[in-house]
């Protein structure tokens, strides 16, 4: 007998089916325990550049102008704003990928397959592409848009891997771009765009995230 005779139903069988194929096709280790930290160390980071800087939040006060009155040097704004964002990435990944691996061991689904690692190809684009434009930037000593660009393209970096995994991840993404574009037009809160961007919306998501698929399981 085949396994179809299980089911009463042949629907359910097919719904059944489909449901096996999307699982099989997407990254559901995801956890919003992850996002939480991530906007959590986001947030620390903010705080940490607000009072480095000397200024109030959504104050309008573009964040490098404030830097340079505060420390009389440009040359220390490109050595702060890289390590302190690159210690707050490297703590936020570490803790990702200690909820992600967690997850993963008590759900059964596999951390490493190819959804996953579609997921991480399709991501790396955006992500590259956005840090060289940053870059390029502050080679002409242009900072302003900084912001702007690493959500815009943080943003189409999640657009771009949410089809290998679950939908919201996606809508995320659409925030992300949307405050980008905001910040174009207004740098000079680019500081707080960040601290929306990265760190609240990242809890909002993870919570979200959290109470809709992990809590009740």
């Amino acid at each position: 007998m085949s396994s179809l005779d299980t089911y009463s139903d042949p629907q359910e069988a097919l719904a059944d089916i489909r449901s096996l194929m999307s699982r099989s096709g997407r990254f559901l280790s995801l956890s919003g325990l992850s996002g939480i930290w991530a906007g959590a160390c986001a947030l620390v980071a903010v705080v940490l550049a607000y009072m480095k800087a000397n200024i109030q939040p959504f104050s309008g006060v573009d964040y490098y102008t404030a830097f340079y009155r505060q420390h009389q040097s440009v040359e220390a704004i490109e050595p702060y704003v890289f390590t302190s964002g690159l210690i707050t990435m490297v703590v936020a990944v570490v803790g990702a990928l200690f909820f992600t691996l967690r997850r993963s061991k008590r759900t059964g689904y596999a951390l490493w397959n190819r959804a996953s690692r579609s997921m991480l190809i399709n991501m790396i684009v955006p992500l590259i592409a956005g840090g060289m434009l940053v870059i390029a930037h502050w080679i002409h000593g242009d900072y302003g848009y900084s912001a702007a660009i690493t959500l815009i393209f943080y943003g189409l970096c999640l657009l771009a891997g949410g089809r290998y995994t679950l939908d919201e991840i996606r809508y995320l993404g659409y925030c992300e771009i949307a405050l980008g574009l905001f910040t174009a037009f207004y740098p000079g809160y680019g500081i707080d765009a960040w601290a929306i961007g990265f760190g609240v919306l990242h809890i909002v998501y993870g919570m979200l995230m959290y109470f809709r698929y992990e809590r009740n399981a």
